[in-house]
């Protein structure tokens, strides 16, 4: 799992909005079947319009093809 949105682990948060990011629980591994890894990152925004805000973003690992998709996710857990 190396490069952003082409990977996971380290290089998925490389590429994120956020900054200062942690990883919010442990990864939801689900079945080869569905072949999908989710993680929930905290962290903040950089943008100065958003005034450093504290942000969530949910990445999706797609296994098999080592394609992760990132979303913003600030509505989960709140």
């Amino acid at each position: 799992m190396e490069a952003a949105r082409q990977g996971g682990g380290q290089g998925l948060h490389r590429r994120q909005p956020i900054e200062a990011h942690k990883t919010l629980g442990k990864p939801a591994l689900f079945s080869d079947d569905v072949g999908y890894t989710a993680l929930l990152l905290q962290g903040r925004y950089p943008q100065k319009h958003m005034k450093n805000g504290l942000g969530r973003e949910l990445c999706l690992f797609e296994r098999k093809s080592g394609t992760a998709h990132v979303t913003e996710a600030d509505a989960f857990g709140r």
